[in-house]
């Protein structure tokens, strides 16, 4: 037999075990919804297939999660992620954030005298593809967040949108016109919603920002939107439109439970742009509301180095590892300082933890050392 017949069909059949060792699973929920007296089918349909996501990708959350060797997640993830409860509810989160609902079915009937809607969701997934995106989201903390929060908003304004179909249907004629408005609004909420999630799935940054940008007009006091439209324009070393959303987000929510993130992406533009003092008040600011910040001290360490001031870096480098031992850019930097201060031995081991845990620039900074 001719040798390339004999390489392409082992390739072939290399590819076509690897394709049949991914699992592919599917996953579908159907809801009923009565039409209510109040509303348009537009509207119960959308308040359907609200329903009917969430069902669906809670089924998909609580699979993803039994795929994954959590034990391992926890130890690679955020460093101040130490419970396995928390480390579920973010994958679950970021499984909803990652996949894709599509409508299987829908159908009016009419029953007792009322409309009512049955719709079908269903969602599919290739299990390694979608293990492999949730563990590279698991590692960025801001990430990470942003899709806990999206979830957390959406279930909030499904709430809320319960509550308020109930309101209509009993509410007197008077009260109609005003919970009709609010109801509007709920809906607005939602769709910028749809639009955070696209802005955290896109990869370019310019998509992102798009994405962002639209949410922002539909809903302009989600603060969390503007934080990550910020880290957007970082991306592009847009650092003054960055600093300047981060502000927007401060202004319009300074006690969100994530505003050590806010304080952390403003001090990286201020740092970007070698304001080194305002960045490191930005880093105290965020290390006052999460001591656990293992990237903030690392932040913060490169803006004292950039002072001079090689000490503090070495110190806030020290605290960083004591947090993660496997933060690869605190090994790094690590090794930056002792070099500067003519320290080989120290720099050359801290390059090589560095490498171990995969910086990309340590090898040359070990090369270097040579």
């Amino acid at each position: 037999m001719d040798k390339k017949i004999i390489i392409m069909t082992a390739i072939s059949t290399l590819i076509v075990a690897e394709f049949c060792r991914a699992e592919t699973r599917t996953f579908t929920e159907t809801v009923r919804v009565v039409l209510g007296s109040r509303e348009t089918q537009g509207e119960a349909r959308e308040y359907a297939l609200l329903e009917a996501k969430r069902r669906v990708l809670e089924q998909v959350g609580v699979f993803m999660s039994g795929q994954i060797d959590l034990v391992q997640r926890v130890e690679e993830s955020v460093a101040s992620l130490k419970d396995e409860t928390e480390l579920i509810k973010q994958i679950q989160a970021v499984t909803a954030g990652v996949t894709q609902t599509e409508v299987a079915g829908e159908e009016w009937k009419m029953e007792g005298g009322v409309f009512v809607l049955y719709l079908t969701c269903c969602v599919t997934v290739e299990t390694d593809d979608v293990e492999r995106r949730i563990s590279e989201i698991l590692k960025d903390r801001q990430k990470t967040e942003a899709y806990t929060s999206l979830q957390a908003e959406v279930e909030r304004l499904r709430c809320e949108l319960d509550t308020l179909r109930s309101k209509l249907e009993e509410a007197p004629p008077a009260q109609a016109p005003q919970l009709r408005e609010e109801r509007k609004t709920l809906d607005s909420e939602l769709t910028a919603s749809d639009w955070l999630k696209k802005g955290l799935a896109a990869t370019e940054p310019d998509e992102q920002i798009a994405c962002y940008s639209i949410a922002i007009s539909l809903n302009p006091n989600l603060s969390r939107v503007y934080v990550c439209r910020a880290f957007a324009y970082g991306l592009k070393e847009d650092y003054d439109r960055a600093i300047a959303d981060f502000n927007l987000a401060l202004q319009i929510d300074p006690n969100d439970s994530l505003a050590y993130l806010y304080y952390f992406g403003r001090g990286y533009a201020y740092g970007s742009k070698r304001d080194i003092d305002r960045a490191i008040a930005d880093y105290n600011r965020a290390l006052q509301l999460d001591q656990s910040f293992a990237e903030a001290y690392t932040a913060r360490g490169l803006a004292y180095a950039l002072k001079g001031d090689l000490d503090r870096a070495i110190a806030d480098y020290n605290q960083a590892l004591h947090i993660d031992p496997r933060n690869s850019v605190a090994w790094y930097f690590f090794g930056i300082v002792y070099k500067a201060k003519g320290d080989k031995f120290r720099a050359r081991r801290s390059f090589q933890k560095a490498l171990e845990l995969g910086h990309p620039d340590a090898r040359r900074m070990l090369d270097e050392l040579h």
